[in-house]
């Protein structure tokens, strides 16, 4: 998920939940990075594993150094790959674009996943430019598409062990149904308004995954 727009100014100026001004950038992967976006990205990445951690490992406490990679490999490609998925487009659509956490809503996450269920928002990529209703749907399905990718290339390994694969496989899926809801500020609204046919296919391939996980 992805808000839009910001106002630019507000965020080098630090006047929002940002933080501080930006000292430096750096470059990967085709995008730009500012040195408080990966400070951001990394609390993000280490609460939200600890969450899920916490989840996975629900009752039984032992299993938690067990699950604490798993759970980093689910994080890793379900929610970071997610968001770099929405930015990389917006980037390469030559928006302003970066990660910002929500640290009230991490820390929720964390606190509830000790009682065996999860309710994570972690934060968003912040947009800023101008974004019609076409380019809003092409950087919203970015995300969904991404978590349906990691479905299926977990899914060869699910069938192979069940508990480390279906975590993987379900976690990838859960996210990319939640956000494909489409309403209020999730990239399913913005899909719909962009192309109606595009957005039933998304919803399609999550179904069809989650019916592959039954079946087999």
């Amino acid at each position: 998920m992805y808000r839009s727009p910001v106002d630019i100014s507000r965020i080098f100026y630090g006047t929002t939940p940002a933080g501080d001004v930006p000292r430096k950038y750096y470059r990967f992967a085709g995008m730009r990075f500012s040195d408080i976006e990966l400070k951001q990205f990394f609390v993000a990445y280490i609460l939200l594993t600890v969450a899920f951690t916490n989840l996975f490992s629900f009752p039984d406490i032992a299993s938690w150094p067990f699950n604490f990679p798993i759970a980093g490999i689910a994080v890793f490609t379900g929610f970071f790959l997610h968001e770099l998925s929405h930015k990389y487009v917006a980037q390469r659509n030559l928006l302003w674009s970066e990660f910002r956490y929500n640290l009230n809503g991490l820390f929720l996450a964390v606190a509830i996943s000790v009682m065996g269920f999860i309710w994570a928002a972690p934060g968003a990529v912040m947009i800023s430019g101008y974004v019609d209703t076409k380019l809003n749907g092409k950087i919203s399905i970015a995300g969904p598409m991404n978590n349906l990718f990691f479905s299926v290339i977990f899914f060869p390994l699910y069938l192979y062990n069940h508990a480390i694969g279906g975590l993987l496989v379900t976690v990838n899926l859960i996210l990319a149904a939640f956000n494909l809801i489409p309403l209020g500020p999730l990239d399913g609204r913005k899909i719909w308004n962009w192309n109606h046919l595009y957005y039933l296919l998304a919803v399609a391939g999550v179904i069809f995954m989650f019916l592959m996980l039954e079946m087999f």
